[in-house]
């Protein structure tokens, strides 16, 4: 069962900006290096509504590299003209973010045509982020966003920034910080090479403890603060009057 609804995606989906179908399937088969010649060849073998000429995707994948969807992964040469390089294109993180959601969008769809579905089977992109231990963790970040009518259209997400504002995200909703999220995510990092340094069940209690010293803080010291504040603000406009 997908973890969003048609309705949830299309709603995380204007966080990013406002996709197209072709610009969709492009960025999910892009989720495999490719070059524009190998995208080209493999749209060539979707519906008719879904196919680019080769000058409208290749001004496509230009854009999305602009827009920090995708980046060059590798240069290889041509066979037959070894001094010309050819980009392979892969996703960003925020690429990822995109395709995910497209994927989501294509498979819960019931307009998307079978034919598309068989040829770029999204359902698959979408098992393969759900068994992900970060996936839950990047939706976090997208309704953060969406909460605060942040437009992410044309930003560089770096992983400093990610992690950043993820933070902020689980401190307002520590309720997600799971243990079981948090051992998932201690899977990956050792995986990684990366040595665990806190158990997954005490960050999951850190984030609570943090929620509450914050919500104490705020209703201590800054609400009365800003209230002072705008007291003093408002009689020394009285008094100019």
């Amino acid at each position: 069962m997908p973890q969003l609804t048609l309705e949830e995606a299309r709603s995380l989906a204007s966080v990013l900006g406002v996709m197209d179908s072709k610009r969709s399937v492009l960025l999910i088969l892009l989720s495999k290096p490719r070059s524009k010649y190998d995208a080209l060849t493999s749209m060539k073998e979707l519906p008719k509504s879904y196919r680019v000429s080769r000058a409208s995707l290749y001004r496509i994948v230009d854009e999305l590299e602009k827009g920090d969807f995708i980046e060059v992964v590798n240069v290889g040469r041509m066979t037959n003209r070894p001094d010309e390089p050819v980009n392979s294109y892969g996703l960003t993180l925020k690429g990822l973010f995109a395709a995910g959601i497209s994927a989501y969008m294509l498979f819960l769809d019931s307009k998307t045509p079978h034919t598309l579905r068989d040829r770029v089977r999204p359902d698959e992109l979408i098992k393969a982020l759900e068994a992900s231990a970060g996936w839950p963790l990047y939706l976090d970040f997208l309704k953060w966003h969406r909460e605060r009518g942040i437009d992410l259209s044309k930003a560089k997400i770096s992983m400093a920034y990610f992690s950043s504002m993820l933070a902020l995200s689980l401190l307002e909703h520590p309720e997600s910080v799971t243990e079981e999220r948090m051992r998932k995510l201690a899977q990956v990092v050792k995986k990684l090479g990366i040595a665990a340094q806190i158990e997954p069940k005490e960050i999951s209690v850190l984030f609570r403890d943090a929620r509450d010293s914050f919500r104490e803080f705020e209703t201590k010291v800054l609400e009365p603060f800003l209230r002072r504040t705008d007291t003093k603000s408002t009689a020394k406009k009285e008094a100019q009057n």
